[in-house]
């Protein structure tokens, strides 16, 4: 069991020889703000290079009009986000601040949802409606079940 921590406002109410000075409070507050920032924008560049590396790989090497490397960029995601947020759910050393780096930063900077949703407006502009049904029921379904899959897993 993690013990309680006793806020800083109660220990000056309770012990105001201990009393901190409001500057000091507002200091606090805009530390773990900026903690939180660096936190999210970490996650999140290695996110985006990561992506960009996949991205790479595999678009040397695939000769299709089917956006495989976002695809594949959003189903790995998926997986990875529902595996992260079972290990949240089951461990306290998951704290929030690893939730920040690792869900909201890299997982958020390495999926490409938005670049789905232009991907898919260019290959029903160009008429590819095949590629297109396909992409999108592909993505969605193994994105939903691949995210309830990692969770599951990382829950047990």
């Amino acid at each position: 069991m993690k013990p309680k921590l006793i806020s800083a406002q109660f220990a000056n109410n309770a012990f105001p020889c201990l009393s901190l000075p409001g500057n000091l409070y507002r200091k606090i507050a805009q530390i773990k703000i900026m903690k939180s920032v660096i936190l999210l924008g970490c996650g999140g560049f290695i996110g985006t290079v990561l992506r960009y590396a996949v991205q790479l790989g595999v678009n040397k090497y695939s000769f299709t009009s089917f956006p495989l490397a976002t695809f594949l960029v959003n189903i790995v995601g998926c997986l990875l986000i529902g595996i992260l947020y079972g290990l949240a759910t089951r461990y306290e050393w998951f704290n929030q601040e690893l939730q920040l780096f690792l869900i909201t930063g890299l997982c958020g900077g390495f999926t490409t949802f938005s670049t789905f949703s232009y991907e898919n407006i260019l290959l029903l502009q160009k008429g590819n409606y095949l590629v297109f049904f396909g992409y999108l029921f592909l993505s969605i379904s193994l994105g939903f079940t691949l995210t309830w899959l990692g969770f599951v897993v990382a829950k047990q």
